[in-house]
């Protein structure tokens, strides 16, 4: 049965055992990475041959609607991680309670746009750990 992406939340926590929310994402980025395929191919064959590489996770990129109103708003939170250069706990946290948690630093951009969109910003996550998938309980 298809499920929509509705519900889902991007968390964060800097020290400490409680994550608090960064609101208002529009896009998740694909959590999977991919499988990089390297050539295998003995120089006796007449086809190429090919073996599982690495995974490769890249950086993650979430699309948030951008708000600087107050101190703890999530443009302003992002930012200040990004100027600290702040190594950060992440979690994403799936509408069915599945949650990918990562550590890794981030970088932010105020996106363009026409005169009537919504105002976003890109957040660029850097990762430093291997995801981990915690299934829901």
């Amino acid at each position: 049965m298809a499920k929509i992406l509705a519900g889902s939340k991007l968390n964060y926590k800097t020290t400490g055992t409680e994550y608090k929310e960064l609101a208002d994402v529009k896009t998740l980025p694909s959590l999977g990475g991919s499988i990089n395929k390297e050539d295998a191919t003995p120089i006796n064959t007449k086809t190429k041959r090919y073996a599982k590489g690495l995974k490769d996770f890249s950086d993650f990129e979430f699309v948030l609607f951008y708000d600087n109103s107050t101190v703890g708003s999530n443009y302003r939170v992002a930012r200040g991680f990004e100027e600290a250069g702040t190594s950060v706990d992440w979690q994403v946290e799936m509408f069915d309670g599945t949650k990918i948690n990562l550590k890794g630093t981030c970088a932010v951009s105020i996106d363009g746009g026409e005169a009537e969109d919504v105002a976003t910003f890109t957040m660029t996550i850097f990762t430093e750990t291997d995801p981990e998938v915690v299934n829901p309980t």
